[in-house]
């Protein structure tokens, strides 16, 4: 009996959804650029799919991506919702991309064909997200969207640290207050303030003096005489060796499979890249009871009525102390894509590891030149070989050119650099292979006048 096709979809940055829009927010820069950038990042998905299944973009994907995607054995349907002359409109409408999927005209291409009966595997559990289960008589159960909600938050983390028993050193704190009292006795050493919603590079806060404290009391407390409730979680700042986080599934009947183990590469609270764990590191963490607590969190996130995708987050200090739960990310992640494409190369012994550079630019960026080019370099990964670049986005380094040109009709100003962003897969065969291969691609894209960030 052949197996149904799955649908691959979601949107990304789903904490923002998540968020309650009535809860007081900490200092931020607003960043226009990153908006654009969360909207093409569903191209990433690809990693999850077999060839029977659906993908589903927001945007069209360039055909010499698709073109490189069968090559390494990527060849299944792909379905893009927005025309490419219309994304400067879909940006500025700045919609879910399940909502999009029950417009008319969506419905007509999509139902009599790919989607009937079929199983959807959504990156993050949307409002809208039931309606398209309902619409399309997809397959299976979904978990109930607050409860997604709920176990998204810091709040709700921190409180499932106590209620298991493991290290819980951090503070809930519901005014402005609170955060006066709590944060004079952190203030001792250096502590964070997290939103119970935030993601990498938003929503998290390093307080080192008291000056700050009270930069950011007083901003608070804007908010709340304004009508904004207060709710933040704060932690004292603990010195670690390194971030890693878990993956596993939690089947619709309660079973649990532990997928694997990323090690995360942050900087500065911003998320740079993944890589998996090797058999003898995760051992070592199952030696320390981590896998065993690691199958308690779920349990324990099952008997509260969520199933489907997780990644718990967790640490390790320069003590050798492992934190269990810095955050539980029930959604898939980049830490399961990063899982996903090496169960790929696992067939030509290979392994590798995600990471993104951050670029401007002046001139658009022609995926298949950047395709040609690293080719010509001998830096393209194809199966044959022994190390080289998995290119994983298109639309990510050219949708703010793309946007931009289609909004000058309204006098949109050109901005002095173009933003845009290079996910890759890294495949070496030691560190000094990887940080060569990363260098080669930095070069590359310097040579034409692009400025890296990071």
């Amino acid at each position: 009996m052949t197996e149904s096709p799955s649908i691959i979809l979601g949107t990304f940055d789903a904490e923002s959804i998540w968020r309650d829009s009535h809860l007081a927010q900490l200092p931020f820069f607003p960043d226009h650029e990153r908006r654009l950038l969360i909207l093409a990042m569903d191209e990433l998905l690809f990693s999850l799919c077999q060839s029977q299944d659906y993908w589903i973009t927001r945007f069209p994907i360039d055909d010499a991506f698709r073109s490189y995607l069968k090559v390494l054995g990527y060849e299944m349907n792909h379905y893009a919702v927005v025309p490419i002359e219309q994304m400067a409109y879909h940006v500025e409408r700045s919609t879910c991309l399940f909502e999009e999927l029950l417009e008319p005209h969506i419905l007509d291409d999509l139902q009599p064909t790919m989607l009937d009966h079929a199983r959807c595997v959504p990156y993050a559990i949307m409002p809208q997200t039931a309606r398209v289960w309902e619409t399309y008589q997809l397959k299976g159960r979904l978990p109930d969207y607050e409860r997604v909600r709920k176990v998204n938050s810091k709040v709700y983390s921190h409180q499932l640290r106590r209620r298991l028993s493991f290290k819980h050193d951090g503070t809930i704190i519901r005014s402005v207050r609170e955060l006066e009292m709590v944060g004079e006795r952190f203030s001792r050493d250096s502590f964070l303030i997290k939103d119970p919603y935030g993601v990498s590079g938003k929503g998290n806060l390093l307080i080192q003096s008291n000056r700050m404290l009270q930069r950011v009391i007083a901003y608070i407390q804007k908010q709340e005489q304004a009508g904004k409730k207060v709710t933040f979680l704060l932690e004292p700042y603990h010195n670690k060796v390194r971030d890693f986080s878990c993956h596993m599934v939690i089947e619709e009947q309660g079973d649990i499979r532990l997928l694997g183990i990323q090690e995360i590469i942050n900087q500065q609270f911003n998320y740079m890249g993944s890589r998996s764990m090797s058999d003898l590191e995760i051992e070592a963490l199952a030696q320390q009871g981590y896998i065993e607590q690691m199958f308690m969190v779920a349990k324990a996130l099952y008997e509260d009525g969520y199933f489907g995708y997780l990644g718990i987050d967790s640490m390790e200090l320069t003590n050798g102390e492992i934190i269990p739960i810095v955050e539980i990310n029930a959604r898939q992640s980049m830490g399961l894509l990063n899982h996903a494409l090496d169960q790929k190369l696992r067939q030509w012994g290979k392994q590798g590891s995600i990471l993104f550079i951050s670029l401007g630019y002046t001139e658009r960026l022609d995926i298949s030149k950047v395709l040609t080019e690293l080719d010509d370099r001998k830096l393209l990964y194809e199966p044959d070989k022994d190390q080289g670049i998995i290119p994983l986005t298109s639309n990510l380094l050219t949708i703010h050119y793309d946007v931009i040109s289609q909004q000058r009709h309204k006098g949109m100003s050109v901005p002095s650099l173009y933003k845009g962003r290079w996910y890759m897969s890294v495949v070496a065969q030691d560190i000094e292979e990887k940080k060569r291969l990363v260098q080669e691609v930095s070069t590359l894209f310097e040579e034409w006048g692009c400025k890296i960030f990071s």
